[in-house]
């Protein structure tokens, strides 16, 4: 479920908000490009929480607005400039992207902005460049992957890895905790390959992946959005499914990716911090009540 965090006294760095202010909520993700999908489901579902709640909190009214990030960290503090400074929002929320987070650190710091990062992992964020004005309701890159790594050698009999990520924070982080156990185990990591967000071919890397073929026993992978898309199709293109089974980060394959991945996806196998088909009676009511 959702979290509001309430700040009192102290806003914003604005001193004691009348009674009858409204709580201005700025909501910062990407609409466009690679991730556009991950934003419109973050903001839906943030939306959701505040419709339960029928946009009020304390007696105050919550007033929300959105900003596209376009997952690029110089348009994420640019569009959070604008609601801080311009509309007046007491918190900013939403971020998909680690490098639009690690973007908005020091502003939101300096400004004394509550941030409430409801996705992005950037593991800094809360560790070494932590802030009393920073949150997060979600998940750091790398621990879910810490357990992935031990999985993969103690459960899976994995020896040796390849790895393939986009190359951005999240790829990086996300890839480090998983071969932190890993390697910790036993294991080996025999190649690493981060091409760039929203790449269209991937056959270059495909051809780097295929020279272990019969010397590596899995892939690990961290692909997002329409990137998901484009690997997963491509790889069973190439034939390289069966030959080298990706067990790796299983956002690769999520709910927002398979209805254009169909049967390219079928055997690939992850971990994942939440699946919409976990079978409890609070989620059942999460979901139907975000399908409606």
């Amino acid at each position: 479920m959702f979290v509001i965090f309430l700040f009192p006294l102290i806003v914003g760095g604005r001193g004691v908000a009348a009674a009858a202010e409204p709580i201005k909520i700025g909501f910062v993700a990407p609409f466009v490009g690679v991730s556009a999908k991950y934003g419109t489901d973050l903001r839906d579902g943030f939306k959701q929480a505040l419709d339960e709640v029928n946009y009020k909190v304390a007696g105050r009214e919550i007033v929300f607005s959105t900003e596209d990030d376009e997952m690029k960290p110089e348009v994420g503090l640019t569009k959070a400039r604008k609601l801080v400074e311009k509309d007046q929002v007491h918190i900013l929320g939403g971020i998909i992207s680690s490098a639009v987070a690690y973007a908005l650190r020091d502003y939101v710091t300096t400004k004394k902005v509550p941030l409430v990062i409801c996705c992005a992992g950037a593991t800094k964020l809360t560790q070494e460049q932590r802030s009393p004005y920073i949150f997060r309701v979600s998940f750091a890159n790398g621990q879910q992957d810490a357990a992935g790594g031990w999985y993969a050698y103690a459960k899976r009999g994995a020896r040796k890895y390849v790895m393939i990520g986009s190359d951005y924070a999240a790829g990086h982080e996300k890839g480090a905790g998983f071969m932190k156990t890993f390697k910790l185990m036993g294991g080996e990591i025999v190649e690493e390959i981060y091409p760039p967000l929203g790449t269209s071919d991937y056959a270059p890397y495909v051809a780097k992946i295929a020279n272990w073929v019969g010397k590596a026993d899995h892939l690990w992978t961290f692909f997002q959005g329409s990137d998901a898309v484009r690997f997963v199709t491509q790889y069973a293109e190439y034939g390289l499914k069966e030959k080298l089974p990706i067990f790796g980060e299983a956002g690769l394959t999520d709910a927002a990716n398979l209805p254009a991945q169909r049967d390219a996806a079928l055997g690939i196998e992850g971990y994942l911090q939440y699946f919409e088909t976990v079978d409890t009676p609070e989620n059942k009511r999460f979901f139907k009540e975000y399908r409606e």
